[in-house]
């Protein structure tokens, strides 16, 4: 199908699943003119796609809102730029069950951050304290993951970096001037990822290079998604996946199992390795 010129996608910028829909976007080199969202005035969302949440996605006649399924959407429909799912039986399912993590294995800290951003929840050292052991544990299966290659599925990025890296984005405690501008970043900028997790932060700085609330130029064309720094995202597209459907199976994420004292997860035994150059 045509890909139609004129896309308009509905959010709230500050959101990471509004990230995610960005970065695909800009991923696969799709122009698109983002309409910001007043998360107390959902009227137009309502109005125009049945439902209150961002993003949602017009594409001429087509609409769509979750930012999941519009990725789905782009990749099934736009071949430019890196594929972002596979068709690798079982390296589809290692992206499925990263897709589950990125909905729910990161609940405890993402619910405590939000809520005493949005005032739901008071602002205590306790209360931040708990939120960053949770951080900490939860990331513990994609720090192990990244032990692998530059991406979660090894040496091409994916859905699976997309959907999981902007759930990540502000325990990262982000500098960027548009994250230090929003009302709640003294409250942000307390949470934390914790201890051993160099490779996460890194990591995630990587994917969010690609979204254009943060980097203006991920948007200008489809400059090449680097594995790792290094390779083009059109290197990345011609090449065979690394990792066998054994080897993505072996990475797929661990649900942390709800506590509600959860502790911190063990040093890391490994230093981080040292990015190539």
């Amino acid at each position: 199908m045509s890909i139609p010129t004129k896309i308009r996608i509905h959010e709230l910028a500050l959101s990471p699943n509004s990230m995610k829909v960005r970065i695909g976007m800009n991923l696969k080199s799709v122009p698109f003119k983002k309409i910001e969202i007043d998360p107390s005035d959902r009227t137009t969302v309502v109005k125009t796609f049945g439902q209150p949440l961002t993003p949602a996605m017009q594409a001429g006649d087509m609409k769509l809102f979750d930012s999941h399924a519009i990725l789905r959407w782009l990749d099934a429909n736009v071949k430019k730029g890196p594929k972002l799912f596979a068709a690798d039986y079982e390296a589809m399912k290692a992206i499925e069950e990263w897709e589950v993590f990125a909905r729910t294995g990161m609940r405890r800290g993402g619910r405590a951050m939000f809520g005493m951003a949005f005032g739901r929840i008071p602002v205590t050292d306790a209360a931040v304290a708990e939120a960053n052991a949770a951080w900490n544990e939860d990331t513990a299966g994609i720090e192990k993951a990244l032990e692998a290659g530059p991406w979660l599925m090894g040496e091409r990025i994916s859905a699976a970096d997309v959907m999981v890296a902007p759930g990540l984005y502000w325990a990262t405690s982000p500098e960027h001037a548009n994250a230090r501008a929003v009302p709640f970043y003294d409250v942000m900028r307390r949470f934390d990822l914790g201890p051993n997790r160099e490779r996460t932060r890194d990591w995630v700085a990587r994917v969010m290079a690609w979204d254009c609330w943060i980097n203006p130029k991920a948007s200008a064309s489809a400059k090449s998604a680097k594995s790792g720094g290094k390779k083009s995202a059109k290197k990345s597209k011609q090449a065979k996946p690394s990792k066998t459907a054994k080897q993505a199976k072996s990475v797929k994420p661990k649900l942390a199992k709800a506590a509600t004292k959860p502790k911190l997860s063990k040093s890391a035994k490994k230093k981080p390795a040292k990015k190539k150059r």
